[in-house]
């Protein structure tokens, strides 16, 4: 009998998808990962990492294992339509590859310290647009409550960014400028801000094991 495919989230309609056999390191085995066809196999290998098991790994369902019971939390709180709404922007992100939790939420575990969520700064920029300021303030409040309702005990959680430098070039910045400073500066104040942090409070980055957000290494805001 055919395997049958796993319901998505509307948002993944009309993305195609391929499938990849592989492991997180060459001495474990294989396993088999569904991913959009455009990822690189490091994302696949990622993934089979972060999701517990053995078993096939599509990253939409891995991620509504997370994110429905954060927008069943969102739901007791403010009603369906925000809950929905909060689904639907979070499988977004991902497929935009704007932004990812860490690895606890993918795996289900608490043992992680600060649980956190990393965001990949170039995915909020638009050639014409510029930075996309309130998508990514909302990103930040949005994975703050997420963090919240998941991980109650957490009693400080992690946020950081992702590729700093490709935000930099896209916007024409050298790294390592005044300019170049003052945007990594804003971009911390503002992380600050819409996760409701203290004033004096450095935004913890962690590197995490997701590389279907960038290709590059976190990079510390200051």
């Amino acid at each position: 009998m055919a395997q049958r495919s796993p319901k998505l989230h509307p948002v993944w309609q009309g993305v195609r998808f391929r499938r990849v056999q592989t492991a997180p390191d060459p001495d474990a085995p294989p396993r088999p990962v569904t991913l959009p066809a455009a990822w690189e196999d490091e994302a696949a290998a990622a993934l089979a990492a972060l999701v517990p098991g053995s078993g096939p790994v599509h990253l939409a369902t891995a991620a509504a294992a997370w994110i429905a019971p954060a927008c069943a939390a969102r739901r007791r709180v403010a009603g369906e339509a925000e809950a929905e709404a909060l689904e639907r922007r979070l499988h977004a992100r991902l497929r935009a590859r704007q932004a990812a939790p860490s690895a606890a939420l993918w795996s289900g575990g608490t043992e992680e310290e600060a649980p956190g969520f990393v965001f990949n700064l170039p995915a909020f920029f638009d050639p014409v647009e510029g930075f996309a300021a309130a998508a990514f303030a909302e990103a930040v409040d949005d994975a703050v409550f997420v963090l919240a309702a998941l991980r109650p005990e957490a009693d400080r959680l992690a946020l950081g960014f992702a590729d700093l430098a490709g935000l930099l070039a896209a916007l024409g910045l050298s790294y390592g400028s005044a300019a170049a400073d003052a945007t990594a500066r804003s971009l911390a104040a503002l992380l600050r801000l819409a996760a409701r942090l203290p004033p004096r409070t450095r935004p913890r980055v962690v590197t995490l094991a997701i590389p279907f957000l960038s290709r590059h290494h976190a990079s510390r805001p200051r």
